[in-house]
């Protein structure tokens, strides 16, 4: 059961004030049940604490894809001179970011690397030392993660 019904429930009445955060909770809203209605549906994963509200692994990354597809349509129109519609993305990009947890930076994750590991590791390892990481900030970027564990392989 996704924890972002509710969530967008709370705050119905400024969401149907606006509609660029409407359709934004709306794409994620129909993310989630596409997903839950599919043939072998993600499972929700670990439950992450985001200050006031609650969500799943699978609500994180659907509203990165989410993020990511706004930006390339801002991208599309900026080039196609169409600023009515590159505006309004840009806005319902703004409601999504909102939902995440704070970036985790890359010094972070070199700092809890070095940490973990003072002596480096092997590439064998590489696996392993991604999987403490992503334990330590459940929240980061796997892609940034991996770049930062690659660059310290010994």
């Amino acid at each position: 059961r996704s924890t972002l019904f509710p969530y967008t429930t709370l705050f119905r009445s400024s969401i149907e004030k606006n509609s660029a955060k409407k359709e934004a909770y709306r794409a994620i809203k129909a993310e989630i049940l596409l997903n839950n209605s599919s043939k072998n549906p993600k499972p929700m994963g670990k439950m992450i604490n985001i200050g006031d509200k609650t969500l799943s692994e699978l609500e994180i990354s659907i509203i990165r894809k989410q993020i990511q597809i706004r930006e390339e349509q801002v991208s599309m129109y900026e080039a196609n001179s169409r600023k009515d519609l590159a505006d309004m993305y840009k806005e319902q990009m703004k409601y999504l970011k909102e939902l995440l947890p704070p970036e985790i930076s890359k010094e972070q994750i070199q700092e809890a690397v070095v940490m973990a590991y003072p002596n480096g590791y092997t590439q064998k390892e590489m696996g392993k030392v991604i999987k403490e990481i992503k334990g330590i900030y459940p929240t980061a970027d796997g892609k940034l993660i991996s770049e930062v564990v690659k660059e310290h392989i010994v």
